[in-house]
């Protein structure tokens, strides 16, 4: 058996940045990941369970768990306000020029 030429992730992952439709899909999903994950560790760092988050934001304990996985898409910001209240912290949305567009 033949074998294939390998390629590295990192060498992969240039190329494929180069594709203006994939990189869109990616920097969605890497800002999809910061929310959940900071989600996760402001929830975990308050000591507040699934449970309790979900009561001081009026949903359920199943919504609190799929936002923390990622299993949901467009997220409301009034939304993201009911838990950064229920977290005691503040909301910061940022916008943020992209790197080498005028």
């Amino acid at each position: 058996m033949k074998k294939g030429k390998s390629i590295s992730f990192e060498s992969m992952h240039r190329k494929s940045m180069n594709d203006p439709e994939f990189r869109d899909l990616f920097k969605k999903a890497q800002n999809k990941g910061r929310i959940q994950q900071a989600l996760f560790d402001l929830r975990k760092e308050s000591g507040v369970t699934q449970e309790k988050l979900a009561e001081l934001v009026g949903t359920r304990q199943s919504n609190i768990s799929r936002w923390e996985q990622g299993l949901c898409d467009g997220m409301k910001l009034a939304t993201l306000e009911r838990l950064a209240a229920a977290l005691n912290c503040n909301l910061d949305v940022k916008f943020v020029p992209k790197k080498g567009r005028g």
